[in-house]
């Protein structure tokens, strides 16, 4: 966007330069088969109705155009100069900067569009290659004038949204709008590509989920939604987290009496929208409090898997503070917290890089079991599981033998084709840490039962050393230790005795 708008910057200079040119001479040389043409200034024009000057869709339209272009496009501007659109933003963002003085007049033909085909229910692909056809595709969209003879903004003309036609009833409040909405779940069906399902709630937030694509079943974004009377009708506003899922939808129909309500939306009128019945089927259950969930993710690794890509560990501390890890690589710490919203519960992680935040949905827990789903919402597509829980290890041994286990033998962290550093505890609860027979540092350790398991914290006076030590097995054979910050690592004892 900011090279475009540098470009626009740029066509306005030449345009400044050259309007004092009295030559016929051209200015510029114009791409291959590009033509003048009186529809692609209408479409611009109708554009400019459709969109406020900050580019945002007007909720007050009273007709949509039909198709949808397939980028890239080349415009031309009435003086000559050429534009390399690439998106439906880049061509709002043309459409906004025109003036009286420059506007476009010319596109290179042929190029595609986007057209919803009602006899066979799809979204086709149509070529346009010619400035007849053009005009007829145009035309084709019953847009109309606006000046209420059958136009599409309605005073009894037949236009599907006025007072007198019969063939759009609002005989709905506000208020039953707002409880239809989030008494039901709402699919958005783009036939042949995505389904999207939406779940409204009350409150005014809401979430949605791929129903129909590659990632089937996961929570996509979540946000906030709010109802607006406007035009004798009703228009739902939908403020996604993640933008590209932003939408505008229109209530053209509403019978309070029988709950029926029929739905477009405004940003993707090729698709259906449609009501169903929300799942409440107990295949999603919340089963736990937030303590619960808290004791989970400290008791466990997450690791967030990109299938065919990277993935990432999580290491989530009691002291609120996280690290993320790769291989053998500590990439990032930061900051969580767990919030409770929309009857479940979200965990929002802060990194110090902010690339590797999140924020993830809890999508099933059940205290009696120990089970906890999570979602991220940030990266949907990934799959995000527990690995290495601590809870449920094998521990049959006091405080006093964990603590003569740690004194009898030395314990070494090897990081694998890295470093190695010994560990020697004394009773005393001091340590040394020592590298091929130099010592690197020494400290004080301690020992805390913490949700039915030991934890090992080291403070050495080189706050490098520093570590956490999860023991997440001890019977009369020995311990078995993680350590959380460097999970990578083994560590495990030897010359004991």
């Amino acid at each position: 966007m900011k090279n475009l708008k540098l470009s626009i910057f740029s066509i306005f200079m030449v345009l400044f330069i050259f309007t004092s040119c009295t030559n016929d001479d051209s200015i510029v040389d114009l791409p291959q088969n590009m033509q003048e043409s009186e529809t692609i200034t209408t479409v611009m024009g109708l554009m400019s109705q459709l969109y406020d000057q900050n580019g945002n869709l007007n909720s007050d339209n009273d007709f949509e155009i039909c198709f949808d272009f397939v980028y890239p496009l080349e415009l031309m501007f009435n003086n000559g100069t050429t534009v390399t659109v690439n998106s439906e933003e880049e061509l709002i963002d043309v459409m906004m900067n025109s003036t009286e003085e420059l506007y476009i007049t010319g596109i290179v033909f042929p190029f595609d569009v986007e057209l919803y085909n009602e006899t066979t229910d799809t979204v086709e692909i149509v070529t346009i290659n010619n400035e007849e056809e053009f005009a007829a595709l145009l035309e084709s969209c019953d847009i109309g004038d606006g000046d209420g003879n059958g136009d599409g903004d309605g005073d009894g003309d037949g236009d599907g949204d006025g007072d007198g036609d019969g063939d759009i009833v609002i005989d709905c409040s506000i208020e039953d709008i707002t409880n239809v909405l989030a008494a039901y779940c709402w699919v958005i069906d783009f036939i042949d590509f995505n389904e999207f399902i939406y779940t409204l709630n009350i409150n005014g937030t809401y979430q949605i989920e791929d129903i129909g694509g590659s990632t089937g079943g996961s929570i996509l974004t979540t946000g906030t939604w709010s109802v607006t009377p406007e035009n004798d009708t009703f228009y739902i506003t939908l403020n996604a987290d993640d933008a590209v899922y932003n939408d505008q939808w229109i209530v053209t129909q509403c019978d309070v009496n029988n709950q029926n309500i029929s739905l477009e939306s405004l940003v993707y009128p090729q698709a259906d929208i449609y009501i169903v019945e929300c799942q409440d089927d107990g295949e999603i259950i919340i089963n736990c409090l937030i303590e619960d969930i808290t004791n989970k993710l400290l008791d466990c690794f997450w690791q967030i898997d990109f299938v065919d890509d990277d993935q990432y560990l999580y290491n989530l501390n009691s002291d609120g503070t996280y690290q993320v890890q790769s291989d053998d690589s500590l990439l990032t710490s930061g900051t969580w917290s767990i919030a409770p919203a929309n009857d479940t519960f979200y965990i929002i992680l802060n990194a110090n890089i902010s690339q590797y935040s999140d924020e993830w949905v809890v999508t099933g827990c059940d205290q009696s079991n120990g089970d906890l789903q999570v979602q991220s919402l940030v990266y949907p597509q990934a799959e995000l599981y527990s690995i290495d829980c601590i809870s449920g290890g094998d521990f049959d041994c006091t405080i006093e033998e964990v603590s003569s286990f740690l004194n009898d033998c030395l314990w070494v962290i090897d990081f694998i084709d890295f470093n190695e550093f010994i560990y020697n505890f004394n009773s005393d609860g001091t340590y040394v840490v020592e590298s091929e027979n130099n010592i690197l540092t020494t400290g004080t350790w301690v020992i805390n039962p913490v949700n039915g398991v030991y934890i090992i914290t080291l403070n050495a006076e080189d706050a490098v050393y520093n570590d956490t030590w999860l023991i997440i097995e001890c019977n009369e054979d020995g311990l078995l230790i993680v350590s959380v910050e460097y999970p990578q690592a083994q560590v495990f004892s030897t010359n004991c005795g």
